[in-house]
């Protein structure tokens, strides 16, 4: 990827290379495999993390495993002349495969410095290019002052030598497709044939007509797998004299002759190369290679500040209170509340969150395993399920797929009796113990892949509820990620020419099954950014529409990126724009879902876990995910927070003043495997605090950030292993969870505070008056 016509940075898969030169100077850092490299008469042999720096002109050759990757920056002499004085008059020896060299503590400023110029070619944001230009002065200036030998030093006595080598190189590699003679080379330098012969084969390692032949083969081969040129005008212009003397050497090389070469190789792009692939954006695979690397590499990436300007905050103004949509804790299958453990995260949950309902699914199922041969078992679980939803002051909604219904090939008896042996009874047994007040807080909600064309078996369920109690709730479940332009569509227009009018419509919001989560072009995620609200505006906006004015909206499943995989979409850590998700959709008719845990998830998308990991309030055992503290923060400071700037919303709640602050920062799926694969974007803000009563007051500090609250990844892995026992899952309890820290401050004057907010972290400040 070029910066500029001097400076080129790349991901590249190196192949087998000729001896050969480069104007100006090159950096390689491997990250993947291995490279064996010769130069100055030495063979180094390199592998991931090593770093070496290839002089002006100096004579390399290297040759690729196959399955490398290395960065490579290229930066010209005509930019170094330009700007960096005599840098071209030194030797630089700057190799970490060398013995003496390795692992030394001055190559990792260049690791740094490669790996974040790349990182930042690949991000293209707002003013990279100047970013990227600060780090290279600052990597020539490193080289400088910690790898300098001067030429003089080091070839004492051949300094002329070697000046005049440039001269003969630079010539020939300019002039290769000419006619160019050693007897001509060695006149122009006024030296003779057989010094110049001896010169040439000592220096570049092979003698002068293999070294031009090399160079005009590689000419040649670009032009004829990349052009369909004729391959006699390839021969000559690539400096061969004939085409039988250019089919000669060819075949010398690759055993066959250019044009069946041709046949077999020819590609569509004009700019392949054939001894480096360089490894596009698109390439995600290649990509996620040079994140693993930086992420298993210490420090390679720095922190960078950015300055916010002063937030005035003003706590005399009037902060409007408004009501919020019902909060739901997805469970997954019914069956999951004979969990213990299912039932412990349930409890902890429901008494620390603001929860609302509990939707769960395979709520009607007859051949559900936990039924056995008894129906005293079956009916005994139903009531220890259902007593335990009671208690939990839980309303439910329940999920009924009809596409469970093609098993019975569209016997409408068959589909009449299944409704009156597993729906009918259990609306009767629901009536009996807790009568039809309670029945009437239950939701069920009906959809499938086929909903239009099996919509009488919406019509036969529904009816049956209505026979129960016409208060219960029924709604309707549009297809994943919505497909408002057609599914969607038919079934709200099916829908009003009935005169059915739902009680309410849900749906599933996620990034990894949009077409969007595939464009990954652009490192920042425009397309991520308010995803789930502008999904609920388009959808209330064709809702009415279809005369469906008053319809509330579940949202029952919902991420902040896209991603397939699981690194992609469940390790990054984004508390920041799950709080900023959530508070973006402040209507009263939209309800927010939260799945319980990623096990519940997994058991109800069998499968399905290794592709998609969804947000979760825990990981393992009572053990929290960041979702789960966001929650807490926002029920701590009160529901109605007031924004002040994109990063701050305040709240006055219990006679305490609360403010919220944030640092939403969007990446690319493609560029979220860990958050340390970018600078962490850190966020300095003066908030300038006043409209509080005067006196001295306690200020209480709650930081989530990836590493107090976030540590999934730590957590993950413990999980993952087969010895985790209950001490360790308590360990781990306790430890991953916001910090708290307590001061005390006097705000007669009103108050100054400095605000420091690693990206995607929240911090809640609580700030109560001391009792005099």
């Amino acid at each position: 990827m070029e910066l500029n016509k001097n400076i080129n940075i790349s991901l590249e898969r190196i192949k087998d290379t000729t001896k050969h030169v480069h104007n100006g100077i090159e950096f390689l850092l491997v990250i993947k495999g291995s490279l064996t490299m010769e130069k100055g008469g030495e063979v180094y042999y390199l592998k991931p993390n090593d770093i070496i720096l290839i002089n002006n002109r100096e004579v390399h050759l290297i040759k690729g495993n196959s399955d490398n990757l290395a960065v490579v920056l290229h930066i010209d002499s005509e930019f170094l002349e330009d700007n960096c004085n005599d840098f071209l008059t030194k030797y630089y020896i700057c190799n970490s495969a060398r013995e003496e060299q390795q692992d030394h503590e001055k190559f990792k400023p260049i690791r740094q410095s490669l790996t974040q110029i790349m990182l930042l070619m690949f991000k293209k944001d707002f003013g990279y290019e100047l970013q990227i230009m600060s780090k290279i002065y600052s990597l020539l200036n490193h080289v400088i002052l910690n790898f300098t030998i001067s030429k003089e030093g080091i070839l004492a006595g051949k300094h002329n030598v070697d000046v005049r080598m440039d001269r003969i190189l630079s010539y020939i590699n300019e002039n290769f497709h000419e006619d160019i003679s050693l007897s001509q080379l060695a006149k122009d330098e006024f030296i003779s044939i057989h010094y110049l012969s001896k010169l040439f084969k000592s220096k570049v390692g092979v003698n002068f007509s293999d070294y031009i032949t090399e160079l005009r083969i590689n000419h040649a081969l670009k032009e004829l797998i990349s052009t369909d040129t004729p391959i006699n005008k390839i021969a000559l212009n690539s400096g061969f004299s004939n085409i039988q003397s250019f089919n000669r050497e060819f075949k010398k090389r690759y055993k066959e002759v250019p044009s069946e070469y041709r046949k077999k190789n020819k590609v569509s792009s004009p700019d392949t190369n054939p001894e480096v692939d360089e490894v596009l954006p698109q390439e995600d695979n290649k990509l996620s290679e040079l994140l693993k690397f930086v992420m298993s590499t210490e420090d390679i990436l720095s922190e960078s500040d950015i300055l916010v300007p002063n937030v005035q905050i003003d706590f005399s103004q009037e902060i409007e209170t408004r009501k919020k949509g019902g909060r739901i804790l997805r469970l997954g299958r019914f069956k999951e509340l004979h969990n213990h453990n299912i039932r412990e995260q349930i409890t902890e949950a429901c008494k620390e969150l603001e929860f609302e309902y509990i939707h769960f699914e395979e709520f009607f199922l007859v051949d559900d395993d936990s039924v056995k041969d008894s129906v005293l078992y079956e009916v005994t679980n139903l009531y220890t399920a259902l007593e335990f939803i009671v208690k939990s002051n839980l309303k439910p909604i329940v999920k009924l797929n009809i596409d469970y219904f093609e098993r019975f090939n569209n016997n409408r008896e068959k589909i009449e009796e299944y409704i009156r042996r597993s729906i009918h009874n259990k609306l009767i047994f629901i009536k009996t113990n807790y009568g039809l007040k309670y029945l009437s807080t239950w939701s069920f909600e009906l959809g499938g892949t086929n909903f239009v064309d099996n919509f009488e078996y919406f019509e036969i369920i529904t009816g049956i509820f209505k026979e129960f109690n016409d208060d219960i709730k029924i709604g309707v479940s549009l297809s994943d990620n919505l497909d408002l332009e057609e599914n969607d569509v038919s079934l709200l227009r099916l829908l009003k020419d009935k005169g059915i009018e739902p009680d309410f419509v849900s749906f599933e919001s996620d990034p990894n099954k949009s077409t969007l989560s595939t464009d990954i072009n652009e490192p920042n995620s425009w397309a991520f950014e308010n995803y789930l609200r502008n999904q609920i505006l388009e959808l209330k906006i064709i809702l009415e529409d279809h005369d469906l004015h008053n319809t509330l909206i579940y949202v029952t499943n919902f991420n902040t990126l896209g991603g397939t995989g699981f690194e992609l979409s469940g390790t990054f850590f984004r508390a920041a724009l799950i709080l900023n998700t959530i508070l973006s959709i402040d209507e009263p008719y939209v309800n927010l879902s939260y799945w319980l845990s990623n096990q519940a998830y997994e058991n109800t998308k069998p499968g399905m876990a290794a592709e998609y990991r969804v947000l979760s309030l825990f990981i393992n055992g009572l053990v929290k995910r960041p979702v789960y503290f966001v929650l807490q923060f926002i029920d701590k400071s009160g529901n109605n927070l007031r924004v002040i700037s994109e990063d701050m919303k305040i709240s006055k709640e219990n006679n305490a003043y609360y403010i919220m602050v944030s640092n939403q920062y969007y990446y690319n799926p493609l560029y979220s495997i860990r958050e340390n694969y970018f600078s962490i974007n850190r966020k300095n803000i003066k908030a300038i605090i006043s409209g509080i009563e005067p006196g001295k007051y306690i200020i209480k500090k709650l930081l989530l950030n990836k590493d107090h609250g976030g540590k999934f990844e730590l957590v993950l892995n413990i999980s993952n292993t087969k010895f985790i026992d209950q001490e360790i899952l308590s360990s781990l309890e306790n430890t991953n969870r916001p910090t708290l820290t307590i001061f005390e401050r006097d705000m007669s004057d009103g108050y100054n505070m400095d605000i420091n907010v690693s990206s995607n972290a929240v911090i809640l400040y609580e700030i109560k008056k001391l009792n005099n």
